[in-house]
């Protein structure tokens, strides 16, 4: 079995594989309090997901991953739109393309 790069994480492989698997202890706090900040999610939220897909570290990434980015997305958005109203009056946005 091949060490883990993710501190925290407990890893575990059948014995017939030498797959690892990373698995996150959605009962201790401080596990919890890492993997939410490396997730970017809050601990609720890392414990609801776990509740939902399981305690796999990548399916719980991967079922938060469409909300981070349409989070981002939204805050771009919004950066763009602030940006665009803050421009002094008389100038106008020149787009390429």
């Amino acid at each position: 079995m091949k060490a883990s790069n993710y501190p925290c994480a407990a890893e575990s492989a059948s014995p017939s594989s030498e797959l690892a698997v990373l698995r996150i202890n959605v009962t201790e706090s401080y596990v919890v309090a890492e993997w939410s900040r490396r997730l970017g999610c809050t601990p609720g939220e890392l414990r609801a997901t776990a509740a939902a897909v399981g305690n796999v570290a990548a399916d719980i990434e991967a079922h938060l991953r469409p909300a981070r980015d349409a989070a981002q997305e939204q805050d771009a958005l919004r950066a763009a739109f602030v940006d665009a109203h803050e421009q002094p009056v008389g100038t106008s946005i020149v787009r390429d393309g």
